[in-house]
């Protein structure tokens, strides 16, 4: 059993008074600090916020100003609204067979190898008469022609053929067209102005292999509706993947996906 006096008593009193208070500052500091720092990170998460839609702001113009910049370059490229196409020269109509299939392709440069074996799986699958159309360069013209002209005639007695320069039309800056892309793949963008002989034509880059008839590709096109004019297939199955957008070229990508230009069919 202890016993305090009252000066002891009040000693204590006024140690225990000096105790809470001393918890109730550092409390009170705590407290504080922990509203500083709430603050702190809410001005930091607006900030960060700000910038993050500065960014997202800065990236949405930049890609509106590089589609004005393509639609400009585009533009430029193209005629007036008001030039209509004429016909390119040499290329005449003539009556074939109704179960006539067409086909086409361009061949340039060092191509030559890869068109014949493209022709010649065209040829060996189709068991309709076969009309085939080639654009070439003219020094081309010659050994292709001896190539054509060695295959077997038991082979070659459904197929014929037809010849024509590289053409593009006047209006535009030829030098930088063929070379817009790669060498003369921008030649087919103008051939349904040049094939206006035919109804109807799959159009092949030199470096298909048909494993199916190119009957089936034709027949697509006798399928059309009367607002369809081509028909091409989609390059990649999801947007912004695959050769398209991860190549710099100043032409428009359809979708974000582009479109496969092995295949054309044109009506």
């Amino acid at each position: 059993m202890f016993s305090f006096s009252s000066d002891e008593g009040s000693l204590r009193k006024a140690l225990d008074m000096r105790i809470r208070s001393l918890y109730l500052h550092r409390r009170l500091i705590f407290l504080i600090k922990m509203v500083i720092l709430l603050v702190v990170i809410g001005l930091a998460i607006l900030f960060i916020n700000s910038e993050i839609k500065n960014i997202f702001r800065n990236i949405s113009k930049s890609q509106e100003e590089r589609k004005i910049k393509k639609d400009l370059e585009i533009d430029q490229l193209l005629p007036p609204e008001e030039v209509e196409l004429p016909p390119m020269p040499g290329f005449e109509k003539v009556e074939r067979h109704p179960d006539t299939v067409y086909m086409t392709t361009t061949i340039c440069g060092d191509r030559i190898e890869q068109a014949i074996i493209m022709i010649k799986s065209a040829i060996a699958l189709c068991r309709n008469p076969l009309h085939i159309i080639l654009m070439t360069e003219d020094h081309l013209r010659d050994p292709i022609e001896e190539a054509v002209n060695s295959w077997s005639q038991d082979a070659m007695k459904h197929v014929t053929f037809e010849y024509h320069g590289i053409m593009y039309p006047d209006w535009l800056n030829v030098s930088e067209w063929k070379w817009l892309y790669s060498l003369c793949s921008t030649h087919k963008i103008f051939l349904p102005s040049s094939l206006r002989h035919i109804d109807a034509v799959v159009l092949a880059d030199t470096d298909v292999l048909f494993l199916r008839p190119v009957t089936e590709f034709y027949n697509h096109i006798r399928r059309f509706r009367p607002e369809n004019v081509m028909g091409l297939a989609i390059e990649s199955p999801a947007p912004r993947t695959g050769w398209y957008p991860s190549h710099r070229i100043n032409i428009p990508i359809y979708k974000d996906q582009g479109l496969n230009g092995g295949v054309w069919l044109i009506k």
